[in-house]
């Protein structure tokens, strides 16, 4: 079991915890329009986030909050300062919910002008209700009645502790400046590591034990004049009398405390880690719902770090934990793959003019050691960065043309995209390798096409076209992907011959709004058919977009808006179970 240790906050490990978190998120233009959402904020308005692209986030919100305030003034208020409002979101078919929306200015990150951050308080504000409701009730009790009616509305059935209303209570008093001497504060959400595990495997008896255990366990340990509460579930949260700095140390002694004490229960040990996020909480701070998602988001951070792990909210440093964590993971991969826990995903290429043509790119994702599925962003960069690419590219290629050649075999209308890496392209052995596979595999080589990025190219563009040219020879066909990004882009169409162009998906998404993207993706078609390529839109996020990718007479469209990611073999087994290969 890994120590708690600081966690990395950069970019690709905080946009993997953005993407885990409860909270919705989303990236929106100058007019509110959504540029990019994570899946919470779909699931809030009961859409897949994909389908939220292009649309205004004011069309789910009603005009004006309680205080007056609308969404268009709140975008208004935003382009000086951080700003938030309560509003009621509404989702067709079902009652409105509170909702707490915050807009913060993302000053020169065109074409995203704000962020925004959807945090469901439907729950609170049951509560004040229900406080106020209390509160009536304990005036017309008696003393000890009183006491009786406080202490079950503000504390947690299970564990006995303060529930999630009253921590908040506290938490805004704090915030508000209404608690004299507390300048210095420190949230700390504390969350239980592969506890839905046990819950399943052992039952909701042990589950419950487990959580009574570490409840007292940490009432213990914490500090006279600290707070100890159970947000539900398997969360905890903590409020503290000290700094950051400090903070952050006594919670990672309190981690390696936890880690080394094994829960038993009737004769059987369970080991029992956590993961913690921290933020800063003292007078003046943001609200509570703010300050409740800081948190939130650092402790999603943690456990996507690697669990038992301790994430202070500061985005943007402690680099060389980032590079600790990726040589952990590139050091666990070849286990990771000699394990069966690769999973292959295919997501289809759709023909702009709907034909019947099949094709699918292959994409890959991992299992960890408790069976959860991990993105790519959790290991892909840490695989280019110390050139271990090469692993998983010959097992992607390997399950493809081995494990399920038989059956792709039998789907001879079906054509399969495959990513190969820089690392596999400067491979000087790569190239028999790969003739030997051929040789082995009963899918014929023209129904494959290996996909090349332009940053593929960059280190050794004389070797590379020399492996891509000797698969074409081989019968392969060979893309070149997300092209338009870069410097030299039109150079490598004249260089580097192809048979398929992927325009970025950049290019693509902004093809509604701008006459300038529309016009290079355009231009990119163009000039590909020109040299003998067809073309393919990435990033094809809605119906208004694959209608212009087909009006503009690009061949392919793949994007979220067509078909999301699904398993290979789920895949497969719909193809085969349709006898031919479906429209």
């Amino acid at each position: 079991m890994s120590s708690p240790s600081s966690c990395p906050a950069p970019a690709s490990l905080w946009s993997l915890a953005l993407q885990q978190s409860p909270t919705g998120f989303a990236l929106l233009d100058t007019e509110g329009g959504v540029i990019l959402a994570n899946e919470s904020l779909g699931r809030m308005l009961g859409l897949p986030a994909s389908q939220l692209t292009g649309r205004k986030l004011a069309g789910f919100l009603e005009e004006t909050a309680a205080n007056g305030q609308t969404p268009t003034s709140l975008l208004q208020a935003a382009r000086k300062a951080a700003t938030d409002c309560e509003l009621r979101l509404r989702i067709d078919g079902q009652p409105s919910r509170w909702v707490l929306l915050s807009l913060a200015s993302l000053h020169g990150m065109a074409p995203a002008e704000f962020l925004a951050q959807v945090q469901d308080i439907e729950a609170r504000k049951r509560a004040e209700i229900l406080q106020t409701e209390h509160v009536a009730s304990l005036r017309a009790a008696s003393g000890e009645l009183q006491r009786e009616l406080h202490r079950v509305w503000a504390h947690d059935a299970l564990t006995g502790l303060p529930n999630r209303t009253s921590f908040e209570v506290e938490l805004a008093a704090i915030s508000s400046g209404a608690r004299a001497g507390d300048s210095e504060r420190a949230l700390v959400f504390l969350g239980l590591d592969r506890f839905k595990v046990i819950n399943d495997t052992a039952g909701h008896d042990v589950g419950d034990a487990l959580l009574r255990y570490v409840a007292q366990w940490l009432r213990r340990r914490l500090p006279a004049g600290d707070l100890l509460a159970r947000l539900g579930g398997d969360e905890f949260a903590l409020l503290m009398h000290r700094d950051l700095e400090s903070a952050e140390r006594w919670v990672k002694q309190l981690l390696r405390e936890l880690a080394a004490r094994p829960f038993v229960w009737q004769g059987r040990r369970y080991d029992v880690s956590a993961s913690a996020g921290i933020a800063a909480a003292g007078a003046g701070t943001e609200s509570v719902p703010v300050l409740m998602g800081h948190a939130d988001v650092a402790c999603y951070a943690a456990k996507a770090a690697g669990r038992n792990r301790v994430c202070v909210y500061r985005p943007g440093e402690i680099e060389a934990l980032e590079r600790h964590r990726e040589l952990q993971v590139v050091s666990a991969l070849r286990q990771t793959l000699e394990s069966d826990r690769g999973v292959l995903y295919a997501q289809r290429i759709v023909a702009s003019d709907r034909s019947d043509e099949q094709r699918f790119e292959i994409l890959v994702r991992m299992l960890d050691e408790q069976g959860v599925l991990q993105p790519p962003v959790s290991f892909i960069p840490a695989a280019e960065h110390y050139d271990r690419m090469m692993l998983i590219d010959r097992w992607v290629f390997e399950t493809v043309l081995l494990r399920h050649g038989k059956d792709l075999a039998q789907l001879p209308g079906l054509v399969l995209h495959l990513n190969i890496s820089a690392n596999s392209l400067n491979d000087r052995g790569f190239l028999a390798w790969m003739q030997q596979l051929l040789r082995e595999t009963p899918v014929p080589a023209g129904r494959l096409v290996f996909e090349v990025t332009e940053t593929a190219l960059i280190g050794n563009l004389a070797h590379a076209a020399q492996t891509t040219h000797r698969l074409r020879e081989l019968g392969c066909g060979v893309a070149l992907d997300d092209f338009g990004i870069g410097l030299s882009s039109f150079n490598y169409l004249r260089t580097f011959p192809v048979n398929f162009v992927k325009i970025d998906g950049s290019f693509i998404q902004r093809m509604p709004h701008s006459v300038v993207d529309l016009r290079i993706a355009r231009a990119i078609h163009d000039i590909a058919q020109v040299l003998g390529a067809r073309t393919i839109a990435e990033a094809v996020e809605s119906a208004e977009v694959f209608e212009l990718v087909a009006t503009s007479g690009i061949h392919y469209a793949q994007g979220f808006g067509l078909h999301h990611p699904e398993p290979f073999a789920d895949v497969l087994a719909g193809l085969r179970g349709r006898g031919t290969p479906p429209a």
